[in-house]
């Protein structure tokens, strides 16, 4: 268990996500799960969903996770739309 998902188990994130820990292959490599970052601190909140890859893929913008957030989310209110779109 890392840190961040610590801190998100311990202040109860408002959307839980999976966290899929990195598994160690048979073969020696290792299998990783791409984990979805806070838009304004950086804390990590869990693994990525599919329709955020895609959003990424696309060149889209990403929803805002600030009210998943345990650090930012002190309100529950989510951000005016001008804050709302993060592109990659």
């Amino acid at each position: 268990m890392t840190d961040n998902q610590s801190l998100a188990e311990n202040l109860g994130a408002v959307r839980e996500r999976p966290w899929t820990e990195d598994r160690r292959n048979d073969d020696g490599s290792t299998t990783i799960t791409m984990k979805r970052a806070c838009n304004d601190c950086g804390n990590l909140l869990g693994d990525v969903s599919d329709e955020e890859i895609i959003a990424g893929i696309e060149g889209g913008a990403l929803p805002d996770v600030r009210t998943e957030c345990p650090r930012c989310n002190t309100t529950g209110e989510r951000p005016s739309p001008a804050e709302a779109e993060v592109t990659v």
